[in-house]
């Protein structure tokens, strides 16, 4: 028999130019990522920090954050679940417009950066 214990999970901003982490949630290891984006964000926003791109994995992709980063002039390098650009109707061209974009490619780019600061503290 397994028993699996949850336990708990930091969401994380971070500067990909300062190598800093800008703000931490702290939640439920079993709690869904995607709802901490927007406090994230408004945290960072109002400690006066800049908000250019916001790279995130598939845990942040949907529909609710793609919408407030574009409501709020921030371009989204949130990787895009696959089920959203392999798709077989006429949907899927909305999202393959913006994995196209010089903005969504260089975020990913920058995403080791935040791995890399992960496995740090880890050690």
């Amino acid at each position: 028999m397994f028993i699996y214990l949850y336990g708990y999970k930091d969401r994380v901003s971070f500067n990909a130019e300062t190598e800093l982490v800008t703000s931490v949630i702290q939640g439920q290891a079993d709690h869904y990522d995607g709802h901490k984006l927007k406090k994230l964000g408004e945290e960072d926003l109002n400690k006066g920090i800049k908000i250019e791109t916001v790279a995130g994995d598939k845990g942040y992709d949907n529909g609710d954050n793609r919408y407030h980063l574009k409501e709020k002039g921030i371009n989204s390098a949130i990787r895009l679940n696959n089920y959203r650009t392999q798709k077989k109707d006429e949907n899927k061209e909305g999202w393959l417009k913006p994995k196209g974009s010089s903005e969504y490619q260089e975020g990913l780019k920058e995403r080791y950066k935040v791995e890399g600061k992960f496995g740090e503290a880890k050690k």
